[in-house]
């Protein structure tokens, strides 16, 4: 079994928040090319009305998103939470640790079935 990390993070664009949820977007893609060592995607996408946007994560395991959450930091996590509604979905088998990180028993995981 596999101990890669899929992470989709979605966020509801606050009214008249777009350009600064770019800025802190581009500093969190920013810091995820120049420091993470385990991440294997980070692909930012935005709606048409600019209201919404979705990021799809992979990570080598729990561990390298752990570090990727430690490299964004706390000031563009916190950017990012003042700018939109964040939720995040994770598939695989996280770690407890990566889990309470995200904020507990509340974060949706899904497990691995089947597939190609």
């Amino acid at each position: 079994m596999s101990e890669e990390i899929r992470c989709i993070a979605r966020f509801k664009i606050k009214p008249g928040q777009l350009e600064a949820f770019r800025k802190v977007a581009a500093s969190c893609l920013e810091n995820t090319k120049n420091l993470d060592t385990g991440t294997l995607q980070y692909d930012l996408h935005l709606d048409s009305e600019g209201s919404e946007a979705i990021c799809l994560e992979r990570y080598t395991n729990s561990q390298a998103m752990i570090e990727h959450i430690d490299h964004v930091g706390a000031e563009n996590i916190e950017g990012l939470g003042a700018t939109s509604e964040v939720s995040v979905e994770l598939f695989g088998s996280p770690s407890q640790t990566l889990i309470d990180r995200l904020g507990g028993p509340g974060v949706p995981v899904f497990a691995f079935v089947a597939g190609l």
